[in-house]
């Protein structure tokens, strides 16, 4: 939610942010309340928030209850696919009064994604990892897997770490994606 709000202009409104919420450059400038999964109650609370914006989980659910016993009221807002990111930011946009700047973020972001979509015959292999010790790779069914199928990759999960390298399969990548690095598949093993 952090990084849409300063898509659609909302980002004064911020009180507060996770510690994993590091984009855009601005939003190191909003303090930090925690983990995504486990925010600093405390620290929510000192920050007095209209609303806090969190993340389904049964951590964050735990949390929500808590903030609306206090009165703060808390959504568990889902940013799992594509839809849910174009409808999230109108949500956004309708608390906080960026409703225009919010459907113009939407239409970009369908421009980028309509200019991205192919179809191909032969379509490149796709690894996306979130974080690389321990690998954590993406699962299909979020929207970082709608993205590469639409812009016509072949999403891969490999299905065994051992070592230094992904074992056990030879997914043949011709791309491969990572938050933390560059990673290459070398004799079927990943490594980075």
């Amino acid at each position: 939610a952090t990084e849409l709000l300063f898509a659609i202009g909302a980002g004064a409104t911020l009180v507060g942010r996770t510690d994993w919420c590091d984009a855009p450059p601005e939003a190191a400038l909003v303090p930090s309340l925690g983990g995504g999964l486990g925010p600093n109650i405390e620290a929510v609370i000192a920050a007095s928030p209209d609303l806090v914006l969190l993340y389904p989980s049964p951590q964050t659910a735990v949390a929500a209850e808590r903030l609306r016993g206090l009165g703060i009221p808390a959504m568990q807002w889902r940013t799992d696919q594509l839809a849910d990111l174009a409808r999230g930011t109108l949500q956004l946009g309708v608390l906080t009064g960026q409703v225009e700047a919010a459907r113009g973020a939407v239409a970009r972001l369908d421009s980028v994604l309509a200019a991205a979509s192919r179809s191909r015959e032969a379509r490149p292999r796709v690894l996306l990892l979130a974080w690389d010790q321990p690998p954590i790779a993406i699962g299909r069914g979020s929207f970082l897997h709608e993205v590469v199928d639409r812009a016509g990759g072949d999403y891969t999960v490999v299905p065994l770490y051992a070592g230094s390298g992904f074992a056990g399969a030879r997914p043949g990548a011709d791309v491969a994606a990572v938050t933390t690095g560059t990673l290459h598949c070398e004799d079927g093993n990943w490594n980075g």
